[in-house]
């Protein structure tokens, strides 16, 4: 598990010491970087390859749907030897769409070093099938279901950074991931407005400040110290109704705000 300080950390951990299979070994890596922090993780992975038989990454917000869902991948695994990754999407509580996701693999899978550092899942090599379940019934955990003020602000700030990649020039951009974080911010946005929840406002307002500012003026992490410097100045105390003022004039033109983005996109 990788963990910075999110709200469902516990509750996370809970799902995974309540499944009904139990033949696993947990560990978490907490409070570093996030390239750091993935690279230690798939550094680790692979140092174990010869004595497990399934990498299982779990975030600190992602809370398992049920206690089976460590036994159902085991079982599938078994018995489709020609799969080596499965990736699961998730129910996400901020947009309430399915999205990628939880990542699970044979431990034949392998992790190049890479320098991106923001893109940081995206280079895992396998040599067999992966298989991509996208189906709400099936999702086997939740993200994010009850975030902290600041967390979700982050989310936003994260979201916006993968959705311009402005650490990168345009023919590098991963335009289909491009496509599926600024999907998640829209939805996010019709969400807030019906369901009024102050932490949805929160991180649209986070996605604004890297739409308006670029990530790199922001030292193109999200966990940089200046994000919450920036959320305690300004959206510490602001109210849903507050958000949807200050928000609402571009969020709510989503034909306008979607150009926005694209100009931002294709931006050098």
């Amino acid at each position: 598990m990788l963990a910075a300080g999110e709200n469902e950390r516990d509750q996370a951990i809970a799902s995974l010491r309540g499944q009904t299979h139990q033949d696993y070994e947990f560990f978490i890596i907490e409070n570093r970087p996030n390239k750091e922090a993935h690279e230690a993780l798939y550094s680790r992975f692979m140092a174990e390859a010869g004595r497990v038989d399934i990498f299982f990454k779990l975030d600190a917000d992602m809370v398992l749907s049920r206690n089976t869902a460590l036994e159902e991948v085991a079982n599938y695994f078994a018995g489709n030897p020609d799969v080596e990754l499965i990736l699961f999407e998730l129910i996400d509580w901020y947009s309430d769409t399915l999205i990628p996701g939880l990542v699970i693999t044979r431990s034949t899978a392998r992790w190049p070093s890479h320098s991106d550092q923001l893109m940081v899942d995206s280079y895992v090599k396998i040599t067999g099938k992966n298989v991509h379940v996208s189906d709400r019934q099936a999702a086997l955990a939740i993200h994010s279901p009850d975030p902290s003020p600041l967390q979700a602000f982050r989310f936003g700030v994260h979201r916006a950074m993968k959705a311009v990649q402005d650490d990168r020039e345009p023919s590098k951009k991963m335009i289909d991931k491009a496509n599926i974080h600024w999907n998640i911010l829209m939805h996010t946005w019709a969400n807030f407005l019906k369901k009024g929840d102050r932490r949805m406002g929160l991180a649209i307002a986070g996605a604004e400040l890297i739409l308006s500012r670029g990530s790199r003026a922001l030292g193109a992490n999200y966990m940089d110290r200046s994000i919450a410097d920036l959320f305690d100045a300004n959206y510490l105390h602001a109210s849903a109704e507050t958000l949807l003022g200050l928000l609402g004039k571009t969020w709510n033109d989503s034909a306008a705000n979607t150009e926005r983005w694209r100009s931002v996109l294709s931006a050098q």
